[in-house]
């Protein structure tokens, strides 16, 4: 019941669906290759303006190539998009569910409370007046 997008399924060397990080974890076969290809994705996320909403193990599957695919959670789900216009708030976000990420696969350990509230705070607000303003422009014209 809205937008989708269909892309190509990511499959091994054999034609079936490529492993996901989980796999490769549960199954022992996350070594340091996976591991370094990991850490480019995640500057790659970091460096990158996509908005990455479920970062997961299982939602990264493992190229045959060697590297990692995101295959769901791109995007936002909120109704008021503001980390589609703060990029900063974005890569805040996105080092937020790295670290989750990370922890959840046993690479790292994760707080989970963010170090700076009171200046994602202002960010959301300066967000969502950048927002108010660009609707009331369009209401004026």
């Amino acid at each position: 019941m809205g937008a989708d997008l269909l892309v190509e399924a990511v499959l091994d060397e054999n034609g079936e669906l490529a492993p996901t990080l989980h796999d490769l974890v549960e199954g022992g076969r996350f070594g340091p290759h996976e591991q370094r290809a990991l850490e480019r994705f995640a500057d790659w996320a970091l460096a990158s303006n996509v908005l990455i909403n479920d970062l997961s193990p299982d939602n990264l599957a493992w190229h045959p190539s060697g590297h990692f695919v995101m295959i769901d959670g791109l995007g936002d789900r909120a109704g008021i998009p503001i980390r589609a216009v703060s990029p900063w708030l974005n890569r805040v976000y996105k080092r937020k569910k790295i670290r989750h990420l990370l922890a959840e696969i046993g690479m790292g350990k994760d707080s989970g409370r963010s170090r700076k509230p009171i200046a994602i705070a202002v960010a959301i607000i300066l967000a969502l007046l950048g927002l108010l303003a660009a609707q009331m422009e369009l209401l004026l014209d």
